[in-house]
């Protein structure tokens, strides 16, 4: 006899799924969207179709006021068509609450979910909202900026935010989805140690950003890789205006994940004990120094790699030395790096010694300065634009706000250095002196000095093109304090003058070196202090 049919719904129960869709219409065509969503669940089959609008940027009045938790701005933009909660950034894909989110505000992103923003919504390789979400509150540390219980409030920990991450059942035990002893979990398996979910990210690695020692430590005793290859992406603390969630350079190793992230020297430690290889390099040809020298203290870390098989001038895609980039961004690396033999005269590819990627560096100091002559550095050096120290000083003038504040300090330090030997009729490459460096940049409009101060700052950053994300229109336009251009031309002046003056006196009295040296009279060579 066959068997009977059985014709009890309950015999027919579909599997639960969930499927989302989006597409996006040719620009030429229609700046629009369509987000398809269709999923089966307990509570039976769902289909939603939306269109959305598709904007060149979201509106820079708007983006201010989310950043300074304007609710009332924001409502009236809606309430007048100027913004829906889903609009979405042609440039990166984003919406309003990735900003919200970005910039912290919790009750902003309260305001637009309430007026209907899609958590799902995914463009670019963006991370949708609620992925976004999650990753800051399982960046669950003491230096979070908001108190993940309010997220929480807004984005419930449920098995979408599970699938939305694709965490494999290690991930899910490491980081308190599941109620189970990891110890005993990977007792019974360690196949899925080194496994990695939908961002790229192991366990081990989710431990260490969220500084979880005792995880971090469970897993390298049942020997999770420290060495394993991550398909990296960076969401957090890039500063909401300028946050991709996708590295362009990935792969990278997880040592180069961590160390720009996790300022924790025992977990560097731990990994160092481990067989962390710091020789390894990232896309840009970084090792473990140059990005330990560049993001963290080095009298703390430094030290670490001490009996390491590291090469302390190493060069990355830049020809940049770890001298280089702890002239540039961190003094407080300097005494160590010159210590273990580093060379005061590398250059990079466009000719810069370390003195001279200091001197155009808002973290330039007196002692800093001092300590790279008295390791035999030239202040003399033309880099491959032909432009000399005074060049950079000259370069050092933003007119934009407090940071004029650092050039003026730098300008004190190179005139009080009574530098000798220089030049103040040096051209560069396009035949400018320095003076005439100065006037051009006084000249630039202020979206080319944002523009400029951002190509600096970011050059060696993540993001190869600053501009993709910091442009013009989603930037207020700072003119420059006449007050502030007028002490710096005159400080500038100074030192031209300065330069002139003891040339001259050169000219008549001879070489003295002791002269040369006065400034170095008033403190010692230690370590370079943070301005």
């Amino acid at each position: 006899m066959g068997s009977r049919k059985c014709s009890d719904k309950r015999c027919h129960v579909l599997p639960e799924f969930t499927l989302r869709a989006t597409y996006r219409f040719p620009a030429w065509f229609a700046a629009k969207l369509v987000y398809i969503s269709m999923a089966n669940s307990t509570s039976g089959p769902s289909f939603g179709i939306s269109v959305q609008r598709i904007v060149p940027h979201h509106s820079p009045t708007l983006l201010q006021s989310i950043a300074y938790g304007d609710l009332c701005s924001i409502q009236r933009a809606f309430s007048s068509g100027l913004a829906t909660p889903n609009d979405i950034a042609s440039s990166d894909g984003r919406t309003l609450l990735h900003f919200a989110l970005g910039f912290r505000q919790c009750h902003i992103s309260e305001f637009l979910l309430k007026a209907g923003a899609n958590v799902h919504l995914q463009v670019n390789d963006e991370l949708s909202p609620l992925v976004s979400a999650w990753m800051i509150i399982l960046h669950d540390t003491p230096q979070n900026m908001v108190r993940t219980e309010d997220l929480q409030a807004l984005f419930p920990q449920t098995e979408e935010v599970v699938e939305a991450f694709s965490f494999p059942m290690i991930h899910q035990i490491a980081l308190g989805f599941k109620k189970t002893d990891l110890e005993q979990y990977l007792r019974y398996s360690t196949d899925d140690i080194n496994a990695k979910d939908a961002i790229g990210w192991t366990a081990l690695f989710w431990a260490l950003v969220r500084q979880d020692e005792a995880t971090a430590l469970t897993l390298i005793r049942f020997n999770a890789d420290v060495n394993v290859s991550m398909a990296f992406g960076t969401v957090l603390n890039r500063g909401p205006l300028g946050t991709n969630w996708r590295d362009q350079a990935s792969p990278r190793h997880l040592i180069h994940a961590f160390l720009p992230r996790c300022a924790h020297p025992t977990l560097f430690q731990l990994l160092v004990d481990a067989g962390v290889d710091v020789t390894l390099r990232n896309a840009k040809e970084q090792t473990a120094l140059h990005l330990a020298t560049e993001k963290l203290d080095g009298e703390v870390y430094l030290p670490i790699f001490r009996g390491l098989p590291f090469d302390v001038n190493s060069r990355n895609y830049l020809g940049r030395t770890p001298l280089h980039i702890a002239a540039f961004k961190n003094p407080r690396s300097f005494r160590w790096l010159l210590d273990n033999g580093a060379d005061v005269e590398a250059v990079d590819v466009d000719g810069d010694t370390p003195l001279l990627a200091s001197v155009g560096s808002d973290f330039f100091t007196r002692q800093a300065f001092q300590c790279l002559l008295e390791h035999g550095a030239n202040y003399l050096h033309r880099n491959n634009l032909g432009e000399s120290v005074l060049h950079k000083a000259a370069s050092l003038w933003r007119g934009l706000d407090t940071w004029d504040f650092d050039g003026l300090r730098a300008l004190d330090i190179l005139t009080t250095a009574r530098l000798r030997g220089l030049d103040v009729n040096w051209r560069d490459i396009e035949g400018r002196t320095a003076m005439q460096v100065l006037r051009a940049r006084v000249l630039m409009s202020p979206s080319e000095r944002y523009r400029d101060m951002l190509a600096q700052w970011y050059e060696d950053e993540f993001y190869e093109d600053p501009n993709i994300y910091f442009t013009p229109s989603s930037h207020p336009q700072h003119p420059f304090d006449p007050q502030m251009l007028a002490q710096f031309e005159e400080a500038f002046q100074q030192l031209l003058d300065s330069v002139a003056e003891h040339n001259e006196a050169e000219s008549i009295c001879g070489s003295d070196d002791d002269l040369f040296f006065d400034c170095h009279e008033e403190q010692g060579c230690e370590h370079a202090d943070l301005p």
